[in-house]
């Protein structure tokens, strides 16, 4: 009897004990995962300072309540594709969307952690009430669904889900002028410990604005990535980018355009001390009414600079940002981490150019441009040419050279009869040619013309001879 309750005693002491340690481990984990969570939106504000166009004005999260209290701010800059309807729904040249509200953080225990389940925080971006005015068929009270699923001592995701918009457009809440919509879009952040900002992504499927008489704008498969992402000092030192938009088209007041198959993308990384980025840039179709267009354009550029120096650049951006020098100062300062810079040798490679315009005519080329260890005496003069290696290698037909020089006369005299533009542009082409012809670095052959260039140390070589000095062919084309 006595043994039995013994062991009973024993048994509840064991569960009491269970239960202690479980609650203490509850309380540990929870505080560990508060404290990481802490740690991770702090990391995210720092990192938010390399995007340009996004304002972190408040991310702060109380513990005792269970909530993030936050303000953003979204500034397009005005070469987006979002800048100018959202200038045309705001009335302003300097558009932008705000958002402000609270996130309720959900409780994270030790069951949560032993299961790897991330811990959750969510919340809503409501719409401002003089936007919301004039949007008279919204379908949600806010504009997006905001998570944040942070799994302690690991990454931290953020997941902005906005939703889409189908009807009229007010002016003040009261005059119907015009429609807008858009569908549902998504945008996502990870950060991974200390590393910070790792990847960001967009899509944003379909927008249209349509306002009789002033704008009539579509966006169509505008997508944004970033991977692999090394940020230091608000600048991005190395990942793998990509922009792109699958059309864009539209018409502000008579004039109408159209942009396709924009892809803009880059990977940069650090190794053995140099930064390096290869970049392309590829075009599709695009037009605008009065000018010729572009069936295609292409470009591939890579660019070799010191790893320290472009780590520089980012923290003299931050000082300057900061307000740490004068107006007065800050040439001076950027002419000198040019030289710092180039002092520790550079290299930048156009390796593909090709642009067909609209009737056909074609242009190509290759580039690239070495400069050696440059003393800070050789910036002061000509003789900076001398630190040059390089080559160019390029070709464009003369139909080209005739839908330009015909285009720039007639921006330039807007008033001139055609057939005196065609008469003019006839006559200045046929000299640019002859010029061709007569000039030892050009070959003109079957209406294209051509230039081969190859430059050691400042000087001009053909066919492995020194032919002339960069300096004095400078002195000769001014």
């Amino acid at each position: 009897m006595a043994s039995g309750l013994a062991k009973a005693g024993v048994g509840v002491g064991v569960v009491v004990l269970a239960g202690a340690a479980w609650a203490g481990g509850d309380r540990l984990v929870q505080a560990q995962a508060q404290d990481s969570l802490q740690e991770a939106l702090e990391r995210f504000e720092a990192d938010a300072d390399a995007v340009d166009e996004l304002d972190i004005i408040r991310l702060d999260y109380d513990r005792d309540t269970g909530t993030v209290d936050y303000r953003f701010r979204y500034r397009p800059a005005p070469d987006s594709p979002l800048h100018e309807p959202l200038a045309e729904l705001q009335a302003t040249p300097q558009p932008s969307l705000s958002a402000s509200g609270r996130m309720e953080v959900e409780r994270y225990g030790l069951g949560d952690w032993v299961t790897g389940r991330p811990f959750r925080a969510v919340g809503t971006l409501p719409w401002a009430r003089d936007v919301a005015d004039d949007l008279p068929d919204l379908r949600e009270d806010h504009w997006a669904t905001f998570e944040i699923a942070h799994r302690p001592g690991g990454d931290t995701r953020m997941q902005l889900q906005g939703t889409g918009y189908d009807g009229d457009l007010l002016m003040a809440g009261q005059h119907r002028i015009g429609e807008i919509s858009w569908a549902d879009w998504e945008a996502s952040a990870r950060l991974a410990g200390e590393d910070g900002l790792q990847a960001l992504h967009a899509d944003f499927p379909h927008a249209w604005i349509g306002v009789p008489g002033e704008v009539d704008l579509r966006i169509d498969g505008l997508r944004m990535r970033g991977d692999d992402l090394v940020i230091v000092d608000s600048l991005m030192v190395g990942g793998d980018t990509e922009f792109a938009l699958e059309r864009l088209e539209g018409q502000f007041d008579d004039a109408a355009f159209r942009m396709h198959d924009l892809v803009l993308a880059g990977m940069t990384e650090e190794r053995d001390g140099r930064s390096l980025s290869d970049l392309s840039l590829a075009l599709g179709e695009t037009r605008m009414e009065g000018l010729t267009g572009l069936q295609e354009f292409r470009a591939e550029l890579h660019v070799d600079l010191d790893a320290d120096s472009v780590r520089a650049a980012g923290r003299i951006g931050r000082e300057v940002e900061a307000g740490e020098y004068a107006l007065e100062e800050i040439d001076a300062l950027y002419h000198q981490w040019l030289m710092d810079t180039a002092s520790h040798g550079a290299a930048l490679e156009l390796r593909e150019l090709q642009l067909v315009d609209g009737a056909g005519d074609a242009m190509d080329g290759q580039l690239s441009l070495r400069a050696g260890e440059i003393p800070e005496a050789a910036w002061q003069g000509p003789q900076l040419l001398e630190y040059l290696s390089g080559s160019l290698h390029a070709g464009v037909d003369r139909g080209l050279i005739r839908t330009s020089v015909r285009e720039e006369m007639a921006v330039r005299n807007p008033h001139t009869a055609d057939g005196e533009l065609d008469r003019e542009a006839d006559e200045l082409v046929a000299a640019i040619m002859q010029g061709a012809r007569e000039f030892p670095l050009f070959t003109v052959e079957d209406e294209r013309v051509r230039l081969d260039l190859e430059v050691e140390e400042g000087m001009i070589v053909v066919d492995g001879e020194p032919m002339m000095a960069m300096t004095d062919l400078m002195m000769l084309l001014q």
